[in-house]
Formats: C-alpha cells, sequence, structure tokens
C-alpha cells in the first residue's frame, strides 16, 4: 500500500517535512478549482519545507561533528551501524533538496502564467485561448508533481524498510507492514530512483540475509519471500544476480529442512519464481547448492500443490540446464517419482469415478487427473530445452525411454510416450 492510500510511513527525516508534503499533493490535486489560491499556497508550503531543510541540515551537521570527536572515538561509541544511518540521512537531505527544486521551480513557471494571464489585455477570444493553455499547462504540472512527490515518498519507505528490517529487529509486526508497502511499490513497475536507493541501501542484501534458519520468525520470512517474488521481474537483470548468489538459494534450501509442508511450498515458490527470470544462472545455482535431488524428492510429498510447484521447477531445470544437471535429475530417479505420481493420481481418480458411476475403461477418463501427462511434459522439456547439444538430447532420449520400458506397466502407454519422444525434433 502507498502513503496516498494510508499505508505506515516513517522516514530519516522528521514528521514536519512529512506533514508539509502531504499538504502539498492536497492542494495539487485541487489546484484547477482556484490555481490562484493553491499556488499562494504552495509557494507558503515551499518556503516551510526549506526552513525544515535547512533545521535538518544543521542537526545533521552537529551529529555529524558529534561523531568525529575524539573522546567519543576513543569511547566506541559510534560504530559502522552508526555510519550507515549518517549516510541514510545524507541522502535523505539530497533527496529533499532536489524535490525542493523540482517544486519550486514548477510552482514559480505557474506563478508567472497566471501572473501574465491577470496582466493581458485584449480581445475576449484571447483570454478564451489563455485560458484554455493555463488548463493544460495546470493539468500536465499537476501530474507531474503527483507523480515527483509520490517518488519520493516511495524512495523514502525503501530507506525506511533498509533501516528497520534485520535479525536484530525485534519488531516483527513493523518488519512485514515495511516489507508489504515496498512490494506494493515495486509491484508498480520499474523506477529507476526506486532501482538507486534500493542499491545504495544494500536492501537485496538484508532481505536475502532474513531467510537464513533461525534468524527471524516465520511470518517475517514468509513476508521476505513475498517480496523477493515481487522484487525479482523489477529489473531482473540486476536484482537475479544480486539476490541470487549463495544467498537466496542456499539459505532456501537450508530452510526447506526445518519448515511443514506449507512453507517449503512458499519457499518453492520463490524458487520458481527465480528460475522464471533467471533461467540457466539460477539452474546452475541450484546445481551447485546440491538442490537438485531435494527438489525431486519433494515430488513425493502428500500435498498436491507442493508437487505441482515442484514439477514446474524440474521442468524449467531441465529446459534451461545443461548436462551435468540433467544426470543430476535422471539419477535422483525422476523417471520412477513421475510414474509413482501418475499412477497414484489415476487410481484415485478412477476409483473417484467408480463410486459416480462414470465408466472410463481404466484410462483415467481422458486423462483428467493431474500428472496425466508428466512423463511427456518432462521429456519435451529437454528434448526442446536451450542448454544441451543435439547429440546429448539423443541421448537422453535413448535413457528416458529405457527407463520408461523398465518401468512403466502398461506396455500402450509405452508405446504412446515412444512415439511422442521420437517425433520430438
Amino acid at each position: 500500500m502507498s502513503v496516498l492510500d494510508g499505508g505506515r510511513f516513517t522516514c530519516n527525516l522528521n514528521s514536519e517535512v512529512v506533514q508539509i508534503i502531504m499538504a502539498f499533493m492536497v492542494i495539487t490535486r485541487h489546484i484547477r478549482k482556484d490555481p490562484t489560491i493553491s499556488i499562494a499556497q504552495m509557494v507558503l508550503l515551499i518556503k516551510g519545507l526549506k526552513h525544515a531543510l535547512f533545521r535538518e541540515r544543521l542537526a545533521y551537521s552537529s551529529t555529524k561533528q558529534l561523531k568525529h570527536n575524539p573522546f567519543m572515538e576513543r569511547s566506541g561509541s559510534h560504530s559502522g551501524s552508526g555510519s550507515c544511518l549518517y549516510s541514510a540521512q545524507r541522502r535523505s537531505l539530497e533527496s529533499l533538496h532536489k524535490l525542493i527544486l523540482f517544486l519550486d521551480s514548477n510552482v514559480k513557471t505557474m506563478e508567472q502564467i497566471m501572473y501574465d494571464y491577470t496582466n493581458t489585455m485584449g480581445p475576449s477570444y484571447v483570454k478564451c485561448w489563455l485560458e484554455l493553455a493555463i488548463t493544460h499547462h495546470v493539468g500536465k504540472t499537476q501530474h507531474d508533481i503527483l507523480s515527483r512527490i509520490q517518488s519520493w515518498l516511495d524512495e523514502q519507505c525503501v530507506q525506511d524498510l533498509s533501516n528497520i528490517v534485520g535479525p536484530t529487529i525485534d519488531d516483527d509486526e513493523a518488519q512485514v507492514k515495511a516489507m508489504s508497502s515496498f512490494e506494493a511499490i515495486v509491484h508498480r513497475g520499474y523506477n529507476a530512483s526506486i532501482q538507486e536507493t534500493i542499491l545504495l541501501c544494500g536492501l537485496a542484501g538484508k532481505l536475502a540475509m532474513l531467510l537464513k534458519p533461525n534468524i527471524a520468525s516465520w511470518d517475517v520470512q514468509k513476508q521476505t519471500a513475498f517480496t523477493i517474488i515481487a522484487l525479482l521481474p523489477f529489473n531482473k537483470d540486476v536484482f537475479v544476480s544480486l539476490l541470487l548468489m549463495a544467498k537466496v538459494v542456499k539459505n532456501i534450501f537450508a530452510l526447506m529442512d526445518t519448515q511443514p509442508d506449507e512453507n517449503v511450498l512458499l519457499l518453492l515458490c520463490v524458487l520458481r519464481s527465480m528460475l522464471m527470470v533467471g533461467h540457466a544462472i539460477v539452474v546452475e545455482e541450484i546445481s551447485r547448492q546440491n538442490g537438485v535431488p531435494k527438489i525431486v524428492s519433494l515430488l513425493n510429498r502428500n500435498q498436491e500443490a507442493l508437487q505441482h510447484v515442484a514439477f514446474d521447477c524440474i521442468l524449467e531445470l531441465v529446459y534451461n540446464g545443461r548436462m551435468e544437471v540433467l544426470q543430476k535429475v535422471f539419477e535422483s530417479e525422476i523417471v520412477k517419482n513421475l510414474v509413482m505420481l501418475h499412477d497414484s493420481y489415476k487410481e484415485t481418480w478412477n476409483k473417484k469415478c467408480a463410486s459416480l458411476g462414470v465408466r472410463t475403461n481404466g484410462d483415467g477418463h481422458a486423462h483428467a487427473y493431474p500428472f496425466a501427462n508428466a512423463l511427456i511434459e518432462f521429456a519435451q522439456c529437454f528434448v526442446n530445452g536451450l542448454g544441451l547439444r543435439k547429440q546429448e538430447k539423443r541421448a537422453l532420449k535413448e535413457v528416458f525411454l529405457r527407463q520408461v520400458k523398465e518401468i512403466v506397466q502398461d506396455k500402450v502407454e509405452v508405446a504412446n510416450i515412444t512415439i511422442e519422444i521420437w517425433w520430438c525434433p
């Protein structure tokens, strides 16, 4: 939820600045009703912002001088976290200064236009034309100001999240709310200033840290997972690499070992999102963390949703993976697991149909049950995949069909699978 929708908001600046900014937004929304009065009110608010910025700078300077006091340095009162806080305060001041310059420039332009209009003499059609021009300019300026202020507020929310998120913070509710607000921000789409703020405050690394086992409550880790899923497509070229290598993937597999199935499902959804965005890079990292057999083993769980997400991950692995990854998949007895899964759901479906008096002829009634075509889907993924050469695909076809003939009892089904696979290019 954004600040404009009534969401939670705190920042490094005092509440006076935020109150003035919010008042400025209210006036901007109603500027078309009476531009002259609204502009006069805006001028007064900008003066208030300048005075508030001056006081913030004085407070920052005095704090900085205190930091460099020799006695304080000897006593070790300021740690690395203090330096990070000073850096965040400086960025907030710089950001506010840029916002004030932007607002001041736009308001002065509108003020000059209204002055020219008031002092213009001439026929009525000239006045009418000027009114139309002013209405257009005021509407455009209104949109620009509201967008710029929202962007500034979003930047402050990101900085706020960076300040309160971490294993040393005990306020779980505050962390969850801040991450929820941040999730809404990145869902709006790419924004260069938001990305810069995320990178400057190191938020990606802090989120990855929260997924370590026993470092935070499950409520915080659950919201962290949702936040990472939202952040990945924000700019996949940047955040896949930042959130990936030996951080999220490693932490997720470690966390899976300590959580029940319903929590494992959410963590696996994070991996699936990473695979869908990062493709081969994520596949290699999962293989490096020995995660392939762990994902395949999830097919044996008794939760259908978990089995489906695990199967989606496996399809991504075999479609984007190199020969080494495919060998790990086959070594994990993927064919046997898929056959068992297929037979289990087919038997359940046939029993259900029999109890309802529906004839299926033993074929599962047109394959309406889950994982009915799992073997064919799996084979088509690696046959049409991006990570294998033609010779490797041909060799894996033979391995796959040999295992199918050994495990599948239904000769008709074996024949159908064989035809499907050999017809693949």
